[in-house]
């Protein structure tokens, strides 16, 4: 997958990545990582009936992601592709307000 247009990273979790025993709080590993945000998830038949209009044709491809791979921080891909590559650990500093 591309993120922030220029970085590539796995479409799915690596089987051996640190965060598989991370918990689930929004704090966690894997809520900062692009695989988590941007990859999606696939949308059930019940789910688009909740949120598309009455004439939306269900489609088994569509998914859910929380970013858009092109919107995630070049700053935090180019970590995440550290991570990915050799382990890494990403450094993800916060954006300070303007």
């Amino acid at each position: 997958m591309l993120i922030a247009s220029k970085y590539e990273v796995p479409d799915s979790c690596p089987e051996d990545c640190l965060g598989k025993n991370d918990g689930v709080g929004q704090g966690g590993f894997c809520h900062r990582c692009p695989v988590f945000n941007c990859s999606g998830s696939p949308m059930d038949k019940e789910e688009q009936e909740m949120l598309y209009p009455p004439d939306h044709v269900y489609d088994p491809n569509l998914r859910f992601s929380i970013l858009e791979p092109e919107e995630y921080r070049p700053d935090w891909a180019a970590e995440w592709v550290k991570f990915f590559k050799d382990g890494t650990f990403p450094k993800l500093y916060l954006e300070r307000s303007k």
